[in-house]
């Protein structure tokens, strides 16, 4: 029960204010590129063939790609389910825009939690997915319309599914880096965690010695 109450607390923190009138000038780019993609057909993200984006962001440039080909298809999923026509037309999309970013960050809360248990246990993850849960600046990330929670998730995803396990398996490399692929799709300074995909197969060599 405990997980259970740290995710929905989460949750309900990430989604009080997320329908609020502030703003953020990255908000403005993933309404106008998804926009654009959602009234043209066109997958391309590239900036420069949103017309709704001011002419300094209309560029050739592709930073959040990944981003936002998943707030695309979330919209297009939140389509097929009734009853929500009313809220998905509302000021173009933009609210449900937000509620997959605060979605997102809600899931960062069970990674963190689930990657706390399987490596230091049971207290060790509720502890720290309560911490996640109520951290300021992972809870503001959750109220704006931009890449951090998106990031987050592929990051976490990826360091989950590389955890070196008790057997070696190539799948957990490939898994690793199909995720951070998704990151580094988003922000180019992923590149960073490069080596993440590699750690199953150093840890298996480490173990053979």
């Amino acid at each position: 029960m405990g997980p259970v109450l740290v995710v929905l607390a989460g949750f309900l923190i990430r989604t009080a204010y997320y329908d609020k009138n502030y703003g953020h000038p990255d908000e403005t780019l993933t309404v106008e590129v998804v926009g654009h993609m959602r009234g043209s057909g066109d997958w391309d993200t590239n900036w420069a063939k949103a017309p709704g984006l001011e002419s300094a962001l209309r560029y050739d440039q592709y930073n959040f790609s990944s981003h936002l080909y998943a707030t695309y298809f979330f919209y297009r999923a939140i389509k097929w389910v009734p009853g929500l026509e009313a809220w998905r037309s509302r000021n173009n999309g933009f609210w449900v825009y937000r509620f997959f970013v605060a979605l997102l960050a809600t899931v960062v809360v069970w990674q963190t939690w689930e990657l706390g248990r399987r490596v230091a246990g049971d207290s060790a993850g509720l502890a720290a997915g309560a911490l996640v849960a109520v951290v300021p600046l992972l809870v503001q990330d959750a109220h704006y319309l931009r890449p951090e929670a998106w990031v987050t998730a592929l990051t976490m995803a990826a360091v989950m599914v590389g955890w070196p396990g008790e057997r070696y398996r190539p799948g957990r490399v490939l898994g690793a880096a199909l995720l951070l692929g998704g990151s580094l799709a988003c922000k180019f300074s992923l590149l960073a965690l490069a080596w993440l995909p590699l750690v199953p197969a150093v840890a298996a060599g480490w173990s053979g010695w």
